[in-house]
């Protein structure tokens, strides 16, 4: 994984990191389905410290140590994207490292998907994805009816693999090119029409 840019170079020692990002919460993530609220484990492991915030409130903090995890139960008053602020801590002595994971109904223990991550809450009153199209499928008028066209050249399909360099705005698939090596850039053009039509809007 490449190093955000701030760090690129400089010395793994007395660093502090700070992520902000929106939490995608569903309801068959829920540990308790009986109550009302949506349950689930969110768990930091951390060498060496860090401190976590859901939707403004604390959750845990821990100080230097060796790589651990910290669990900690969350209820969630229904679905949505909720803010998170993580801050890692690392000193100048041993190895560093940090993961987000969580324990949920639907998909176990396992480190957060990256289908489940927004760097802003912000998502539009048209939502587009892609996960209704099989992987492969060359994307034209399948969104036409809700006033998009799409015109994409080269190897550009739905996708699903490659995850450690496709980020998803949906559960699994992305519009993108998925060949590693060789292959000419690929273009995507929009073209905004009266829903339903060939029509500009």
């Amino acid at each position: 994984m490449t190093p955000p840019e701030a760090v690129r170079g400089l010395a793994a020692s007395n660093f502090i990191l700070r992520h902000h990002f929106y939490l995608r919460v569903e309801r068959d993530l829920d540990l308790d389905p009986a109550t009302p609220e949506i349950e689930l484990n969110l768990g930091v492991g951390s060498d060496d410290g860090f401190l976590l915030e859901v939707a403004g409130s604390t959750l845990g903090t821990a100080a230097d140590r060796g790589f651990s995890y910290t669990w900690m139960p969350v209820r969630f008053g229904g679905e949505g994207l909720y803010e998170v602020t993580l801050l890692y801590a690392a000193n100048a002595v041993g190895q560093s490292g940090l993961e987000f994971s969580w324990i949920t109904a639907a998909r176990g223990t396992e480190i957060v998907p990256q289908s489940h991550l927004y760097t802003s809450p912000d998502v539009g009153d048209r939502l587009i994805t892609f996960e209704e199209l099989p992987a492969g499928t060359v994307v034209a008028d399948q969104f036409r009816p809700i006033g998009i066209r799409f015109s994409t050249t080269e190897g550009i399909r739905v996708a699903s693999d490659r995850p450690d360099r496709f980020v998803p705005v949906s559960p699994a698939n992305v519009l993108g090119d998925s060949r590693t090596s060789g292959a000419p850039d690929g273009v995507v053009e929009l073209q905004f029409v009266v829903p339903g039509t060939d029509a500009p809007a």
